[in-house]
């Protein structure tokens, strides 16, 4: 017999901050940092040669959750005061279901002395304090705690295992350049394509639920985080819909602009942050429309490139349209979670 989410949880669970024996000391984040942490937070990744940057807007969207009381981001310093790691934890309710997303970045010169393990502990205990202190946990039946990590991130890896975590999904980093005008195909009698418009965000979202909520992996929980996401990330100029013939959103692209940290110069991309077509509008070509939309105004605005990250267990199999439209691998990153 499977026990409630309260008895599995430890009751007197105690997020315990990394010990000053480490070599840092440790503050929650306060809003005058939020600057500063994103411009850490992209030296970091250029180091470990990331093939995808944490966009500026995605990190101040953590920084505006934080603050709005979703999780805690915590902040290390040297004893000059140089910030040289940090860590958040967000935690998103959904019906009855918790997850709780974790990251962390540390500086290379303070690798390898214990601060990945006592960041992931506390990381852990504050996830549990969340769900405790956030919902109500006789009414939540899952629970889970999960981060993205690239394939060549060998030492976060190793971390999360030892902590118990597995990896749960693999999602292919793909790309392409753009670097010619391609046709778009004729949209179907009834539907018309659209720029982005707020007006319709309520129903747009309600779309994105639909889409993701028939056969893909993790449920309600998973695209409602995602969802919120991609709208914190999102450039309105890149981003497009469908409409059906009642003036109802069918499909929906957003897209944002990331750096590609692994070209030198340094190039900005278009990325693709969501594509999803309704349910009953599916086998109508609208993604690819969408799509081809979304590649014209890149080539219209000079943007060479364009990526994405997709699911590579799909069951649209979304990888299939993206190769088709010629996309192709450039790497990998794989989700790692805990269940509670």
């Amino acid at each position: 017999m499977t026990l409630a989410l309260i008895q599995r949880l430890p009751h007197d669970a105690v997020a315990e901050m990394p010990g000053a024996h480490l070599g840092l000391s440790w503050t929650p984040m306060s809003a005058g940092e939020a600057g500063e942490l994103c411009h850490f937070i992209h030296e970091v990744e250029m180091h470990d040669n990331l093939r995808v940057g944490t966009l500026p807007t995605g990190c101040h969207g953590v920084v505006k959750a934080v603050l709005a009381g979703s999780g805690d981001f915590l902040v290390g310093r040297n004893r000059n005061g140089v910030l040289s790691a940090c860590a958040y934890v967000l935690c998103s309710i959904e019906e009855d279901s918790a997850l709780v997303h974790i990251n962390a970045w540390t500086s290379p010169r303070w690798r390898g002395v214990g601060i990945g393990r006592a960041v992931l502990n506390w990381q852990l205990g504050r996830a549990s304090e969340l769900i405790l202190t956030s919902c109500n946990p006789e009414a939540v039946a899952h629970a889970s705690i999960g981060t993205f990590v690239e394939e060549q991130v060998t030492s976060r890896r190793r971390i999360l295992l030892a902590a118990g975590f597995s990896a749960r999904r693999v999602f292919r980093i793909m790309s392409k350049q753009i670097d010619s005008e391609e046709p778009i195909k004729e949209l179907p009698q009834g539907y018309a394509l659209h720029t982005w418009d707020d007006r319709y965000l309520d129903d747009i979202r309600q779309c994105h639920l639909e889409a993701f909520m028939e056969g893909h992996w993790g449920g309600h929980v998973r695209a409602s985080h995602w969802w919120n996401e991609a709208i914190e990330n999102m450039d309105k100029e890149l981003s497009a819909l469908v409409l059906d013939g009642a003036g109802k959103p069918a499909g929906y692209l957003i897209a944002s602009r990331k750096a590609r940290l692994d070209t030198q110069p340094q190039q900005i991309e278009g990325w693709v942050e969501l594509l999803g077509v309704a349910p009953d509008s599916r086998r109508l070509g609208l993604g690819s429309i969408l799509l081809g939309h979304y590649h014209k105004t890149l080539f219209d605005k000079g943007i060479p490139s364009s990526g994405l990250s997709v699911d590579t267990e799909s069951p649209t199999q979304a990888e299939v349209l993206y190769q088709q439209w010629g996309y192709r691998a450039r790497g990998e990153e794989l989700y790692y979670a805990l269940d509670l």
